[in-house]
């Protein structure tokens, strides 16, 4: 029998706003407002419309946070309307949408005015609005060429385009090819393949690709076409106790090479997910990779399709967040909306749960309360969507210390993802971090020198060498966190974290002088920051260092003026 939830809700914009369930039931909200939103919503090319241009329409008159309030009891009030289709209406922190699978939006037809006035009858209490409507009202009751018709607002569901095969057939997925040289003896071949074993497992939690292993498949039929990721292992003795393994990441027909690196191996060989030194390429393979698509060297790329899009937004938004500056952070925030558009991954979701906690350190968002209940929307997504990726439990992890104070859960998803994949410092990032708030900071300062380890020539060293100063801190190895502090300033100067520890730190050292420099290093990207907001302010993202005593009024004294 046929689920009624498949088949597409009808909105009609012309004549009176109508919601109507496949039934006929009447699924329209009371409210004018409710009403004017989903007008708004209903009548954008794709459906979409980002929070702030909403409440520029339906709260124009309001406070930023009045207007954010009243935009959640709006939403709210849709989805009650809506019922069991409640989740056609789709919102994040930034952006709202209604989704285009499962909706209908008829084009006006003929008749008195009555009839094909847009939103006809509609009174929303907002000059914005009546704006906008009377903008809109004048558009559809132009007279109409073929020149200058109207963009057709008719969508119908993919569902019932598939069911009539008019739907486009999925697009062929990226590849990537791991292949072992298989020139060495059985031992060179076995680290070839365990090696490709870890590697395969990251690049499947990162990217939505295919995976083709082994020379038996490359060789037999099934050559990966031009454009094509080739990673190859080749592992060789490289002394009489040692085996050296080389990886390349190339393209196949351009002949490209992208990435090279190389490692040497104790004899007899360990178990891979044991050697820390192993684990770590395999973590650099997979930001190599990242790095050809978010900055698009892949010859393929230059024509993508919506699934290689996504990967290239996916990459692009990864690589832009952990720059830490602000201007990138909300271009990562962007990227990430247009690729879940495209692809609703879990783990772009959890990205932007992990961005959330980001934007909040970095004192970025100004409605905190907002950002904390889109990233509980996003957590929840990204976890039911891909439960068993580390990067997903890990920025899942993150977000649940830093936006909702929760060690035990944050703990709880950090070891899983550890679980997950001993080759992510990531995951062993958000270990360190929740062991060290759970009261456990020699566990945590030994995580967070495996994270250390597994990021070491990647461009998450700096967020790893931050995690090493902060559990050096907190247990009391002052001159190590100062080296490992200034390392990740230095690798990242509008990183905010590592500054605020430094001040501290040099300061407890009796350098007051370097105290002083790290503080006007400080203001110079955070035009409110005072040593007494630090020491004081319980909303400024200083806890743990006022915790751990780590500054004190008697230290900030000399700080003063």
């Amino acid at each position: 029998m046929e689920n009624p939830q498949d088949s597409p809700v009808s909105i009609s914009l012309f004549g009176q706003l109508a919601v109507t369930a496949p039934d006929g039931t009447d699924l329209l909200p009371k409210s004018a407002k409710a009403r004017g939103l989903i007008g708004l919503l209903a009548s954008a090319r794709d459906y979409r419309r980002s929070r702030s241009w909403i409440k520029d329409r339906l709260w124009s008159d309001r406070g930023a946070d009045q207007a954010a309030g009243s935009l959640r009891q709006s939403l709210h009030e849709i989805r009650l309307a809506l019922g069991v289709w409640a989740d056609i209406l789709v919102s994040d922190r930034s952006t709202v949408w209604l989704d285009g699978d499962r909706i209908v939006v008829p084009e006006p037809g003929e008749g008195p005015p009555s009839k094909i006035e847009f939103l006809q009858g509609l009174d929303v209490k907002d000059r914005a609005f009546d704006a906008w409507l009377g903008e809109m009202r004048a558009h559809f009751t132009a007279p109409r060429t073929a020149s200058s018709a109207p963009r057709t607002l008719v969508r119908p569901a993919k569902k019932i385009l598939s069911g009539l095969g008019g739907a486009p057939d999925r697009p062929e997925r990226l590849t990537v090819a791991l292949m072992g040289a298989g020139e060495g003896g059985a031992e060179e071949k076995l680290l070839e393949t365990l090696f490709i074993d870890v590697a395969g497992h990251s690049l499947r939690e990162v990217f939505d690709v295919e995976i083709v292993s082994g020379l038996s498949r490359l060789w037999a039929g099934a050559i990966p076409p031009p454009g094509t990721l080739i990673v190859i292992a080749r592992a060789y003795v490289a002394a009489p106790d040692r085996y050296g393994l080389r990886v390349s990441l190339e393209e196949t027909g351009s002949l490209r090479s992208f990435w090279v690196d190389r490692l040497d191996v104790a004899k007899p060989l360990a178990a891979i997910a044991d050697n820390v030194p192993c684990l770590a390429l395999a973590h650099r393979l997979t930001r190599a990779v990242s790095e050809v698509l978010a900055t698009g060297q892949l010859s393929r790329q230059r024509d993508r399709d919506s699934e290689g899009e996504a990967l290239w937004l996916g990459a692009s938004a990864f690589r832009k967040m952990f720059t830490m500056r602000h201007s990138e952070l909300g271009e990562a925030e962007k990227l990430l909306s247009r690729a879940i558009a495209l692809s609703p991954r879990g783990l772009f979701f959890a990205w932007r749960a992990q961005l959330a906690a980001i934007q909040f350190i970095e004192l970025q968002a100004g409605d905190r309360e907002g950002l904390r209940e889109a990233s509980q929307q996003d957590s929840a997504y990204a976890l039911e969507s891909e439960p068993l990726n580390s990067n997903v439990l890990a920025a899942v992890a993150n977000a649940q210390l830093v936006l909702e104070n929760d060690v035990e859960q944050s703990g709880f998803l950090a070891r899983q993802a550890v679980a997950a994949n001993r080759a992510n410092p990531l995951a062993w990032w958000a270990w360190a971090n929740a062991t060290l708030y759970g009261g456990e900071p020699e566990a945590a300062y030994a995580a967070a020198i495996t994270a250390q380890h597994l990021a070491e020539r990647s461009t998450l060293k700096f967020w790893a060498d931050f995690q090493r100063c902060l559990t050096a801190a907190i247990t009391g190895r002052t001159e190590e966190a100062i080296r490992f502090g200034s390392m990740a300033s230095t690798l990242a100067p509008s990183f905010r974290p590592p500054l605020r520890y430094l001040l501290a730190l040099h300061a407890q050292s009796n350098d007051f002088e370097a105290a002083r420099r790290a503080a006007a290093r400080l203001g110079a990207i955070e035009a409110d920051f005072s040593a007494e907001r630090l020491l004081n302010d319980p909303s400024y993202p200083a806890s743990l260092m006022r915790r751990a005593n780590l500054i004190t009024p008697e230290l900030i004294k000399p700080l003063r003026g």
